[in-house]
């Protein structure tokens, strides 16, 4: 519409009717156009309200997901602690046994001392002290269960 204003605004004596009924034509087109873009955007109204719900639907889906993953790593740190904690509850028992002169057996206490000296709290890697100095006096091995041993082997290079 806008190339045939132009036209028109520019047009001489001989093509100015000619330009004046390809403006009228390019109203037309354009009235036209917009008449069936509105009839189309109403047809199409209740296909983009729903493609909008369903894009909201998807995002909350996507951040359920997101947190569905977080609670499940945060549940499995929990039972990776529970497991921890666990084990160490039965090492504070075997040696609160222990120290109530109860007859706990050497594994036992051998596993206890293990797990006292695992232990992140101090208070409770000092608790194996008393159990060690009670087996050395004993002639008992209740030690820390050895690191495992890595052997490197050096190839040997030709020297020039």
């Amino acid at each position: 519409m806008s190339t045939a204003e132009r036209v028109l605004a520019d047009s001489g004596l001989f093509t100015r009717r000619t330009a004046r009924r390809d403006l009228a034509d390019a109203t037309e087109q354009v009235e036209t156009s917009k008449a069936t873009l509105d009839e189309r955007t109403i047809c199409a109204g209740p296909f983009l309200t729903q493609r909008t719900a369903l894009e909201h639907e998807y995002r909350d889906l996507r951040d359920h997901v997101r947190h569905g993953r977080w609670i499940l790593r945060s549940l499995d740190n929990l039972h990776d602690r529970l497991d921890t904690a666990q084990h160490t509850v039965t090492a504070l028992n075997t040696w609160n046994h222990w120290a109530s002169g109860h007859n706990v057996t050497i594994e036992d206490l051998s596993a206890a001392v293990d797990l006292l000296h695992e232990s992140a709290r101090s208070d409770h890697a000092a608790l194996a002290a008393p159990i060690e100095a009670w087996a050395r006096q004993r002639g008992l091995r209740v030690a820390i269960s050895p690191e495992p041993v890595v052997i490197r082997v050096e190839v040997p290079t030709l020297e020039l």
